[in-house]
């Protein structure tokens, strides 16, 4: 019997379970700490890889077979474990809500909201260490409102700047209907909020080679593109998600 099916059915299955639990495990959080996220869940995957490649992607034993399964739902565990255990620790700490710091950032990308609004998501990515802070780590995405995005049309995802923001902890009130914003918040690993307390220094442009970033910059050019071109038009909403997945512009009545 295929290995991968196997390794499939028990990863699927480990998944559910995983996300049925009401609090991480402790072991995930000392994992991170120890090994760190990207290097263990690499590492576990090339392991993984090379099995199958060694052993042909077929179970031809009982006990061979339930190795796979094990191994499948032992993945999940420790994807999904490492993952929410980063997500964890790059939160704004509570002791740090509302505080307001100045460092460096990085624009990942803009979505577009009414009366020419847009929210934009950040990443910290303080490259100078003298303008680091113990209430963001590293990396850390923070969401933010824009009102005048218009002055910074010129600031591109991907491009880093400076400012003065004001953060806060990721909490909102739980609601059982319509949009969930915390799963919204553990799906795009956001750490907190933000809002602009100063103007934007944009710093020098750094030439990208990364894919993410020239098909963002590609996504916002045909948003900007339909939003423009479909001015007070009733199904302009509706386009602008229908082909770049942007929401922002439809009403929720």
């Amino acid at each position: 019997m295929p290995s991968l099916p196997l390794f499939t059915a028990a990863y699927l299955l480990s998944l559910l379970l995983f996300h049925s639990q009401a609090t991480l495990p402790w072991i995930w959080g000392m994992a991170f700490d120890t090994f760190g996220g990207k290097s263990l869940i690499l590492f576990a995957w090339s392991a993984v890889i090379l099995l199958l490649g060694i052993r042909g992607g077929v179970s031809e034993h009982a006990a061979e077979k339930l190795s796979w399964f094990v191994i499948g739902f032992t993945m999940a565990q420790l994807c999904a474990g490492i993952q929410t255990a980063a997500h964890q620790q790059a939160q704004v700490p509570l002791a740090c809500n509302k505080q307001t710091i100045q460092s460096e950032f990085q624009l990942l990308e803009k979505a577009f909201r009414d009366n020419n609004a847009q929210t934009w998501l950040i990443e910290h990515m303080p490259r100078d260490h003298a303008v680091a802070t113990k209430c963001l780590v590293t990396g850390a995405r923070l969401q933010t409102f824009v009102e005048t995005a218009s002055t910074y049309r010129a600031l591109q995802p991907g491009e880093y700047f400076r400012a003065t923001v004001r953060i806060k902890s990721p909490k909102a009130p739980l609601q059982l209907v319509g949009f969930d914003v915390h799963r919204h918040w553990f799906a795009n690993r956001i750490a907190g909020t933000a809002q602009f307390k100063s103007k934007l220094e944009q710093q020098p442009a750094q030439t990208t080679l990364n894919p993410l970033v020239w098909m963002e910059r590609a996504r916002l050019q045909i948003a900007g593109t339909i939003v423009t071109a479909l001015q007070s038009h009733p199904e302009q909403a509706l386009v602008l998600a229908m082909v770049v997945g942007d929401q922002g512009l439809i009403s929720p009545w």
